[in-house]
């Protein structure tokens, strides 16, 4: 079986569909691109498909990475282009690589650390939004109250927040960069983040976009090299 892993885009035009319909959109395109997917074994067989770190609903990126199983082998460039030519409008192939047979199996789940630059729009004054960054950076911990349906749980969005910073502030919108690492049993959102910085959603509009995923070294113990194995050179973030 060969792998293809593909690193593509999500696009303005599709932020506000969830992973399970970006799974069926991709899906979707690879059988009117005639991509011959592997499929797994047993009475629900299912096509071999895997996806690295799915984004919220509402957030855009450049750096996603989805990893195809062919039944038979084909020119990355090929499956580039052909899946391209059948993605609805948002989703996009940026390039293609292959997995070599000879070496240990890809393992999106490896890519634990995602970098964003998240836009805040609304009234932001630069000096109050700096003071909050640095006091936040600066907390031990950071407690926050989830809420998700009938259930509300407190957490520690301190454990997934390696880096936080302000990137510019202009007229009264600004854009932060962060970094978020994803830990065994949960991971935090940009816009959780943004709410214990103290801007809600709900009162201004918070516009994340992951810039690059990778391995942050420990997931497993080479982590970080062997992903670096399966990636073209110069490629190791995305």
């Amino acid at each position: 079986m060969q792998e293809i892993v593909c690193r593509y885009e999500k696009g303005e035009a599709v932020k506000y569909i969830s992973h399970l319909d970006l799974m069926r959109a991709m899906q979707r395109a690879c059988r009117r691109a005639r991509i011959p997917l592997a499929f797994t074994q047993g009475r629900h067989a299912r096509p071999k498909v895997a996806y690295a770190s799915a984004l919220g609903v509402g957030a855009t990126g450049e750096a996603e990475i989805m990893v195809l199983g062919l039944e038979e082998p084909l020119d990355t460039e090929v499956v580039q282009d052909a899946m391209n030519a059948c993605l609805p409008q948002g989703l996009r192939i940026l390039s293609t690589w292959t997995s070599p047979a000879y070496k240990r199996k890809f393992s999106v789940g490896e890519l634990d650390t995602s970098d964003f630059r998240v836009a805040i729009r609304g009234h932001i004054d630069g000096e109050e939004l700096r003071g909050r960054v640095a006091a936040l950076q600066s907390r031990a911990s950071i407690i926050y109250t989830r809420k998700r349906e009938d259930k509300t749980r407190d957490l520690d969005l301190r454990r997934f927040l390696s880096e936080i910073g302000v990137e510019t502030v202009e007229q009264g919108n600004a854009v932060l960069r962060l970094r978020l690492r994803a830990m065994p049993g949960g991971s935090a959102s940009p816009l959780e983040i943004m709410d214990a910085l103290g801007y809600p959603p709900g009162q201004f509009r918070i516009e994340p976009h992951r810039t690059a995923l990778f391995s942050s070294g420990a997931v497993g113990r080479p982590a970080r090299r062997r992903v670096r194995k399966m990636l073209p050179r110069g490629k190791d973030e995305h």
